[in-house]
């Protein structure tokens, strides 16, 4: 009985087979699109056969969609290719002036190189650590005492932070945090809130973290209900003193942190160090500024004092797909286009990256890249372009640092990113490794999936326009997975029990 079920098996064509896994797919798919909370959706989706590349199914793939953050794929596999997988960043600690007793006529200037990572906590040398090691840098050259001021020097980058065709909610957010040629832990604040006893109870701003002089916030955030998690938006404009905070935050804690973007980095970084300098009672005379606001004498010659670098371009771009870091994509996006034409910018970067998508003879009709995080709402991309790029990756020198950069489903420590909770307990833990992109009607995941058939198959779903939790969709989404990795054990048992 069991040589006739296998010489059965042998027996039926291979598109037989092929046909089988469409259907089942189809009909998975076909659950999916037509739960209730996704039937008003826009969905794309395209998985293709790592053998030969042709498509094992695919529903709407040709459609433009936003990508949310897989806009982050191209960014980095464009960063890897023009830039380098070990380049790094540098940042200068510099003066311009003359040294006479101790004492600098002149400025100290740090001169950015458009690094993300500069004091970031999450590699070694953070914000402390790194203020610590100017100060020293300045008291080796001989200075204690400066006439004149610490400048942030920017100007390697243009001075528009944020792409002007993304939301209005994101600017004053910590994810919509914007690009600068100087940036310094990760353009980022912390504000601190009591929420009040009652539901509707204005909540009290207690702090901001850090100190920022020049920035006056206006809240109007109220208390929710317990559990409901940050709802507040700050609204304000690059380079800008006034932030307005709106919302809501869950009472029933006696104490509750929102975080905000920095809108004037080069600023941010110089008055970080100037009060470093102060609190160890080294004189300066003037206020720090940043470059942009300050008519730097260009032909003086700046002595570099100190010069930092950052991690290697392979960690950066490991760590910003793991956590889907924007500020980390939107800086590599106009390092880019910096190199390519000599300005760094939102326009020049997507240029870089559109030619890098071309030389991978990659069909680019129809797809529109503004920026390298996926916060602009002008970004479009079809599923089935997606997985092409997906597959023509495989077969590029940096792929394996592409690879690894991506979050793994379900596992539960720095490799799952943002997938460390998706498909937990399920046959997508060591059979899903893809990238995440999601903001409010947005959800979206490619990369790559593996079943016992095909091996690991390239694919992109891409939903818009849905109004369901990110909950309740992460389940629909994965149930939906979990029958493209089954389904070799499923047609077997099925074969199996046919031949009966």
């Amino acid at each position: 009985m069991k040589l006739r079920k296998f010489l059965i098996l042998l027996l039926i064509p291979a598109a037989s087979l092929f046909s089988s896994t469409h259907l089942n797919i189809e009909a998975a798919f076909d659950k999916m699109c037509e739960h209730p909370l996704l039937k008003k959706a826009t969905i794309g989706f395209c998985l293709l056969d790592p053998s030969t590349d042709e498509s094992i199914f695919e529903a709407n793939s040709e459609k433009s969609l936003m990508p949310a953050s897989l806009t982050k794929l191209f960014t980095t596999a464009a960063a890897l290719e023009l830039l380098g997988p070990n380049m790094q960043f540098s940042t200068k600690l510099c003066y311009q002036g003359k040294i006479e007793d101790r004492m600098l006529t002149g400025d100290i200037i740090i001169l950015g190189d458009g690094d993300p990572t500069l004091g970031s906590d999450r590699f070694d040398l953070r914000a402390g650590d790194l203020l610590l090691k100017w100060r020293l840098a300045i008291e080796e050259a001989g200075i204690t005492n400066i006439r004149g001021r610490v400048v942030g020097d920017g100007s390697c980058f243009d001075n528009a932070l944020q792409v002007p065709t993304c939301l209005w909610e994101d600017l004053g957010c910590s994810y919509g945090a914007g690009s600068s040629g100087l940036s310094f832990n990760e353009n980022r604040y912390e504000l601190e809130f009591k929420p009040g006893d009652r539901i509707g109870e204005k909540a009290k701003l207690v702090t901001s973290s850090p100190y920022i002089p020049q920035l006056t916030f206006i809240s109007e955030v109220v208390t929710g209900s317990e559990g409901s998690g940050d709802n507040t938006n700050i609204f304000g404009c690059e380079y800008g003193d006034v932030q307005h905070v709106r919302g809501a935050i869950p009472k029933g804690q006696s104490s509750f942190k929102v975080r905000g973007a920095i809108s004037n980095p080069p600023f941010y970084c110089a008055q970080s160090l100037h009060d470093a300098l102060d609190r160890e009672l080294i004189f300066i005379s003037c206020k720090p500024k940043s470059a942009k606001d300050y008519n730097l004498i260009s032909s003086y010659r700046k002595v570099v004092i100190d010069e930092t670098f950052s991690p290697k371009l392979k960690a950066v771009v490991k760590e910003m797909n793991k956590n889907s870091i924007n500020l980390y994509a939107d800086h590599l996006f106009k390092k880019m286009g910096q190199m390519k034409s000599g300005v760094g910018s939102y326009e020049s970067g997507g240029k870089a990256v559109m030619s890098y998508l071309k030389s991978l003879d990659l069909d680019t009709t129809g797809i529109s890249i503004k920026d390298g995080s996926g916060l602009s709402v002008y970004n479009l991309i079809s599923a089935k372009q997606m997985t092409q790029f997906l597959s023509k990756m495989r077969d590029q020198e940096n792929f394996l640092y592409f690879y690894e950069s991506l979050p793994k489903a379900g596992t539960n420590n720095s490799e799952g990113g943002t997938l460390i909770k998706f498909g937990l307990g399920t046959c997508l833990v060591g059979n899903l490794v893809a990238k995440t992109g999601s903001n409010s009607r947005v959800f979206c995941l490619a990369g790559y999936i593996q079943n016992e058939e095909f091996g690991e198959m390239p694919f992109a779903l891409l939903i818009n326009n849905c109004l369901t939790s990110k909950s309740k969709l992460h389940l629909m989404v994965s149930e939906f997975l979990e029958e493209i990795v089954s389904l070799s054990a499923k047609k077997r048992e099925a074969f199996a029990s046919q031949t009966v």
